[in-house]
């Protein structure tokens, strides 16, 4: 991977200029198969074995006036550029149950043009009764072009080539955030925001049909009431928020029965609605606690993929209602010896399903971590030795289910510990 930044600043009288380029370019191979299964285990069916190379490179330019801070508010003004070009080599192949035989090899060769344009603006405006408003919007339009070469081989009549395909899409997405801070340790708000993804290209595409139909944008218009205060002189830190979002043309991926591929597609209307509660506590200079607590409800309101399921009223894939953890951290002197250290955390996440579909074999049942630290510091600081352990309890929780092939399992990491000793230099 190779990136690259700038930013360059001109400082005015009547406020500041800055400029910010930015490339990336990275290079990735992977092999690896989606079946929990070797080929020779399988007593019937096949071992999918796949090939991806991919190769990005993206070149970014903002550039953006910021105004003085005045009495009565300041602004933000600007113009965003971004061109990326993506390359991939995707080789799948079957593998015969038993004898491994290869019964299909596709190769696609995907290529993906990307331009997106954007002016953008946000300002606040300070009122009485010290309240804030904020007012921003931001016109973005992408321009996509897309290529696929698709060799089959074992059928090469199934094989086409198609290039050139192209599409664009522009919205308008704003926001409104009113918030009060009678106090620096205080501030409440509540606010209005619309998010937009752009459409685009399935260049894994089977058929030229599924190639040549692109998706459409995704939109999403999110409300948010929350509050962000500091206590006790700023020993306890509360936060909370309370939110709702609502998705129009949704992106999805999902398995298509009719392509046998998967495939991007616009599931319609979507909900998510929850709260995300963070408290942090600090007893002593030597002590920190901390605790957070989330609940998610997701719903598709409409979607039904091509091939007939309907997926209406099922719950959004990986969307665990419950989240929540506990820490703590101890940094505590020992007279002219140096400090004691630690940390504790313990994390636990609700039962989810990581697809659409509410298939039982994909459902990931709730399990909680446990990691722990203790260590030594001297005086200076100048290097730390710590003794650690991840996963504790040595719990077994599933990371990834798969029905490919298989019924799979792909399990998180088991205990581990170790120690570390490292300097400051």
């Amino acid at each position: 991977m190779l990136f690259r930044s700038a930013r360059l600043y001109w400082s005015l009288p009547a406020g500041q200029v800055t400029a910010i380029t930015g490339y990336r370019w990275s290079q990735s191979g992977e092999d690896y198969s989606g079946t929990g299964a070797n080929f020779a285990l399988l007593p019937s069916g096949a071992q999918t074995v796949s090939r991806d190379v991919d190769e990005v490179g993206l070149l970014s330019q903002e550039i953006r006036y910021a105004s003085p801070k005045w009495g009565w508010g300041d602004f933000v003004a600007g113009l965003y550029l971004a061109s990326e070009d993506a390359d991939r080599q995707l080789l799948v192949r079957n593998l015969a149950a038993g004898s491994g035989r290869v019964t299909s090899s596709v190769l696609t060769d995907q290529a993906v043009e990307t331009k997106s344009y954007a002016v953008f603006a946000d300002g606040v405006v300070r009122l009485p009764a010290d309240f804030d408003l904020t007012l921003g919007a931001r016109y973005t339009r992408d321009e996509k072009s897309a290529s696929l070469r698709r060799v089959d081989g074992l059928n090469p009549a199934a094989g086409f080539l198609a290039s050139d395909l192209s599409a664009d899409w522009s919205e308008v997405t704003p926001r409104a955030v009113l918030a009060w801070s009678p106090n620096a340790d205080l501030r409440a708000y509540a606010s209005v925001t619309r998010g937009y993804t752009a459409g685009g290209f399935n260049t894994d595409a089977a058929t030229l049909a599924a190639l040549t139909t692109p998706f459409d944008p995704e939109i999403v218009t999110s409300y948010e009431l929350g509050v962000k205060s500091q206590w006790l002189q700023d020993r306890l830190r509360v936060n909370a928020a309370l939110f709702h979002m609502d998705y129009d043309d949704k992106q999805e991926l999902f398995f298509n029965s009719l392509t046998r591929i998967l495939t991007i597609t616009n599931a319609g209307q979507a909900t998510i609605e929850g709260v995300e509660i963070e408290v942090a506590y600090r007893p002593t200079p030597w002590l920190g606690l901390s605790a957070t607590y989330g609940y998610l409800d997701t719903v598709y309101d409409a979607f039904v993929i091509p091939g007939g399921a309907v997926y209406t009223g099922n719950s959004l894939g990986s969307s665990p209602k419950n989240k929540g953890s506990l820490a703590a951290d101890l940094d505590l002197p020992v007279g002219d010896a140096g400090y004691l250290i630690g940390a504790a955390s313990w994390a636990f996440t609700d039962t989810y399903n990581t697809g659409a579909a509410a298939d039982p074999n994909l459902q990931i049942d709730d399990y909680a971590l446990t990691n722990l630290m203790v260590g030594y510091e001297p005086r200076g600081r100048a290097w730390r030795a710590t003794a650690w352990v991840k996963n504790a309890g040595d719990v077994d929780y599933v990371l990834t289910p798969s029905t490919q092939g298989v019924l799979a399992e792909y399990l998180g990491e088991p205990r581990t510990w170790g120690v570390t000793l490292s300097a400051h230099y």
